[in-house]
């Protein structure tokens, strides 16, 4: 048996390795294996098995790294589709939409070896700071930290000259992954004890807290009793507890609950009608696209959630995108209240290795049949996958531009059509593709005209900021200022949307025109005053924002332009009462920002 693998690397592959004898019937397609690959051992994905090869001195396998496969050859339909489309190769492609952090490769080892008699002076100085840096190292150094504790980009041909003098020894060591299944120590009270065991007061105590509460895991035993493994495992060896372990799911932080859920919600007539459309596109098992074209209010994600319900009564599973991982807390909050926790999983940026990948693998075991997340969630394992939903499908966050450039409203429409799934594209401003594919194509039109409820379109008052007065306008209008002063006295809230982050749009000088822009863009840098850099919000390039023009040596240094930092700084000078709260990626950097924030504002915590 052979199996051809792909690897992380910038070449479209595969490798053909053999397979050792009693590995055979553990080989499936979506296992990832340690393989041989020139000098070192790297992380290979399998992709293909097959019964022969003509290619002579086959390498085998090393290991397999999965005890499941992480997709199966219907995801790897979209994988391949992908990386043929978008001209990635396709190990690196996998490697880009599977959790971070599981692969392994082995590295070079460098230690001090047993002779170090020979004389210093044919060392060079590098060398001999080399061998003072392994001398505080006995067990030896990964090349790469060697040459960042050296201080060199390159140490191959000093490495060479020692290794010739006998002084080190270099090898290949196979690191650890980052990432790995979580094991939990379970510890159960035998029934019935062995005749005549004698036990100390603390053995005693275990018993009976074993007896009150049942099987408990250690971690929970150790907040209960001091130095208590020790005693744990006297205890297994009398023959009066079973010790074993299980794989537990480390999951995301639980989202807050934002807003209130009606949980008696009556469809109007044109929801119904366009859910009765799409539930019959679901139960034909065909390829259905559809785009769902409602106005702002109009109850497009209540007929979301209803086709979500329908698809998992039938058995199915479905996959639910959301353009920003900011849209996530509000919505999982309205889905956790209507699904079983354990059926849904999560997948974006901002949630922690270690819990994506064991969503990833619920998900891929069936145990997770609803999938909510950002344009990364569209590659999910979702087994017996019947409906997408794309919101906000016009949204160029759905783009991605670096490393695996793809669009995952594309590959949604993609993968539906692959599995004769139906797909919903949601927008109250469909992009022009899209609406063209209704007019042209085979998608169907469904339309939510009016808002639920019968509620008014909100007014729209556009102000001419040249006739606020001032040869410099205002940052707000009077009328803006009025209508949040009248806010605020009713006891109700403002929402200020500016799609310009920090301070400042940009700097420049007064004398000679100067524009401080980035070297690496060449666009303008916009200055945060909260740090006091200019940052490129492209590349993230930044600069302390200088006293001095760098042309041409003036000081007077003029901004220019209005960022979300100085809209909070003059909102809070207008109302020193008011509670105000800024939400951008500056302020929402760290994990758990966005729900702080969203559920201080649901709160009626900020004004």
């Amino acid at each position: 048996m052979f199996v051809n693998v792909v690897i992380n690397i910038p070449s479209a592959g595969p490798f053909t390795y053999g397979v050792p004898d009693g590995m055979e019937g553990k080989i499936a397609i979506g296992k990832r294996a340690l393989v041989p690959f020139g000098r070192r051992n790297v992380t290979g994905y399998i992709v293909e098995v097959i019964p022969s090869t003509d290619i002579p001195s086959i390498k085998n396998i090393i290991d397999l790294l999965d005890s499941e496969p992480l997709f199966n050859a219907q995801d790897l339909v979209l994988y391949r589709w992908t990386s043929e489309y978008y001209l990635y190769p396709l190990g690196k492609t996998l490697k880009a939409l599977l959790p971070g952090g599981i692969d392994v490769e082995s590295s070079r080892w460098i230690c001090l070896s047993d002779n170090q008699t020979v004389e210093e002076d044919p060392l060079s100085e590098a060398q001999r700071r080399i061998l003072g840096i392994l001398a505080d190292y006995p067990q030896g150094l990964p090349a790469t930290k060697l040459e960042k504790a050296a201080g060199r980009k390159s140490t191959l041909n000093d490495l060479k000259g020692l290794q010739a003098l006998q002084l080190i020894t270099v090898g290949n060591r196979i690191g650890k992954a980052m990432v790995t299944k979580k094991q939990e120590t379970r510890v159960a009270l035998r029934s019935p004890l062995p005749p005549n065991v004698r036990l100390t007061e603390k053995q005693k105590e275990i018993c009976e807290f074993l007896e009150r509460h049942g099987v408990s895991d250690m971690s929970r035993l150790r907040s209960e009793f001091k130095n208590v493994r020790a005693t744990i495992t006297r205890m297994e060896k009398k023959g009066i507890l079973d010790i074993s372990t299980r794989e537990v799911y480390r999951s995301p932080a639980p989202s807050p609950h934002i807003g209130e859920e009606n949980p008696d919600i009556q469809l109007n007539g044109q929801q119904e009608k366009a859910f009765e459309e799409i539930v019959e596109g679901i139960t034909s098992h065909q390829y259905f696209p559809c785009l769902l074209h409602g106005v702002t209010g109009s109850g497009k994600t209540e007929v979301y959630l209803r086709a979500i319900e329908e698809t998992v009564a039938l058995g199915g599973g479905a996959i639910y995108l959301v353009p920003e991982i900011t849209l996530t807390p509000q919505l999982m909050s309205r889905i956790q209240n209507r699904f079983d926790e354990n059926m849904v999983a999560i997948l974006h940026s901002g949630i922690g290795r270690s819990a994506k990948y064991d969503e990833w693998r619920r998900i891929q075991r069936g145990d997770a049949r609803i999938v909510v997340g950002a344009l990364s969630a569209i590659f999910a394992p979702v087994r017996d996958l019947r409906l997408i939903i794309v919101d906000e499908e016009h949204d160029s966050s759905y783009k991605q531009e670096d490393h695996l450039p793809y669009n995952a409203r594309d590959l949604a429409i993609v993968r539906a059509k692959q599995g004769a799934a139906t797909v919903i594209l949601g927008s109250a401003t469909p992009a022009i593709q899209t609406y063209f594919n209704t007019q042209n194509r085979d998608f169907k039109l469904l339309e939510l005209t009016h808002r639920v409820a019968g509620r008014d379109l909100p007014q729209v008052d556009i102000v001419d900021m040249k006739q606020e007065g001032g040869n410099k306008p205002p940052l707000f209008s009077r009328p803006l200022i009025e209508a949040v002063r009248e806010t605020l006295d009713a006891g109700k809230q403002t929402l200020l949307f500016l799609n310009r982050r920090g301070f400042h749009t940009f700097l420049y000088c007064l004398d000679c025109g100067y524009k401080f822009k980035c070297l690496n863009c060449s666009v303008s840098m916009t200055h945060h005053m909260n740090d006091g850099f200019l940052r490129c919000h492209y590349c993230d390039f930044r600069v302390k924002a200088p006293p001095v023009c760098p042309s041409c040596g003036g000081s007077r240094i003029h901004s220019y332009g209005v960022g979300t930092e100085r809209v909070e700084e003059e909102i809070t000078r207008l109302f020193p009462g008011a509670r105000v709260g800024r939400m951008d990626s500056d302020s929402t950097s760290k994990r758990g920002a966005y729900e702080r924030i969203l559920t201080s504002l649901d709160r009626g915590e900020i004004d």
